[in-house]
């Protein structure tokens, strides 16, 4: 796999990089749900890498990074994906919900450009976790956080050390030098 570092310090690969600077660009987006049985999502019906994408996302996520140098906070996006609903070669998205539960199932979403034939020619633009689903007749949707947020929000302190007895205020008089 080849790889090319961009003005933005992110690493692209270089069939993703070279397309960019190409004067035709389709990009497509692509999402993998990873629970007991993958969900294969995108904006676009497809095959690629040896699985069916179904094409019941709405629109393409939106994703926000940003790093305040000067206040040193670090903004972590959530993203909501939009998924159609509607009964499609005789399936219903939601019926997934009554079977398998998404609840913190890693998700991984790619961006791939007209020339990409594997996944190491695809852009892996954000993973994180499934944190909320909700559904309605015609739409379901589902809320990522971004694995950034599990990693830094630590519950502290993370163990207990024992109590040792205090030696603060004991009689240290006979520990006079002579």
């Amino acid at each position: 796999m080849e790889w090319y570092t961009s003005d933005i310090g992110e690493a692209l690969p270089l069939k993703f990089d070279s397309d960019l600077q190409s004067r035709t660009l389709n990009i497509v987006c692509r999402v993998i749900i990873e629970s007991s049985e993958n969900i294969y999502l995108s904006t676009h019906k497809m095959n690629f890498d040896g699985n069916y994408y179904k094409p019941l996302l709405l629109k393409t996520p939106t994703i926000r990074r940003s790093i305040g140098i000067y206040d040193r906070k670090f903004k972590i996006s959530n993203v909501d994906l939009s998924i159609s609903n509607i009964e499609q070669n005789g399936e219903i998205f939601s019926d997934i919900l009554s079977i398998t539960s998404l609840i913190n199932a890693r998700t991984r979403i790619f961006f791939q450009t007209q020339t990409a034939t594997t996944s190491d020619d695809s852009f892996e633009v954000y993973v994180g976790s499934v944190g909320e689903v909700i559904h309605n007749k015609s739409e379901v949707s589902i809320k990522l956080e971004d694995y950034t947020q599990q990693k830094l929000n630590i519950e502290l302190p993370t163990k207990k050390v024992a109590t040792l007895p205090s030696t603060k205020y004991e009689d240290k008089s006979n520990l006079r030098a002579d």
